[in-house]
């Protein structure tokens, strides 16, 4: 059986550490250690002074702690929605999206289209010259060729379904690329000491 750690665990083992830093964060905020080291100290600033400087280091490990699990929360949810070698979302792919308590991470998929693949796939199927003849309307309503000259795809969705309409989808599986990308993890973040968000 395995027993391995599941990135519902990973998640878990963060807001565990996150519980456990906020708890302590809090206590200093409110002021409650220098009260709890007050009454145990017993009026002794030497004593104080050094369970001070403990509770201090305490807040450190736990933030550190705390950023760890973040990041292997991180890691485990990004593992998760990140394709397997030699599969493709194709050109219509949504990103794969997955939701655990505080943490939402979707897939980013980086994709490109090779025009040239295009045209050489076009030409042997006898319909390059209609291709060619493909415009589109600009932002500035100007009539712009979706196939241009140099050969760059200027219009994908327009080409899309004229392929489709052809039943030529060969030409676009042929010309299409795409990279899996480094998945977005959104919700909680790293911390600085004392609560500043750090940029990771």
């Amino acid at each position: 059986m395995d027993n391995a750690p599941t990135y519902e665990d990973a998640v878990q083992a963060f807001e565990d550490a996150d519980q456990k830093y906020k708890d302590l964060f809090d206590k200093f905020a409110s002021g409650e250690v220098i009260s709890e080291l007050f009454a145990m100290c017993q009026g002794d600033v030497t004593k104080m002074r050094y369970e001070y400087e403990g509770a201090w280091q305490m807040l450190h490990d736990l933030l550190d702690e705390r950023n760890l699990k973040w990041r292997e929360a991180a890691d485990a949810l990004r593992a998760q929605v990140v394709l397997a070698p030699l599969k493709e979302r194709g050109p219509e792919g949504k990103p794969t999206l997955l939701t655990v308590g505080p943490f939402k991470v979707s897939s980013v998929t980086g994709r490109s289209f090779n025009a040239d693949e295009a045209v050489k796939l076009l030409e042997r199927f006898g319909v390059l010259e209609p291709a060619l003849a493909l415009t589109r309307v600009d932002s500035k309503g100007k009539t712009v060729p979706v196939l241009k000259q140099e050969w760059t795809l200027d219009g994908f969705n327009e080409f899309l379904a004229w392929a489709k309409a052809r039943h030529l989808e060969a030409v676009v599986d042929g010309s299409y690329q795409e990279v899996e990308k480094t998945p977005q993890v959104k919700g909680p973040k790293m911390l600085a000491f004392l609560g500043d968000a750090k940029d990771k």
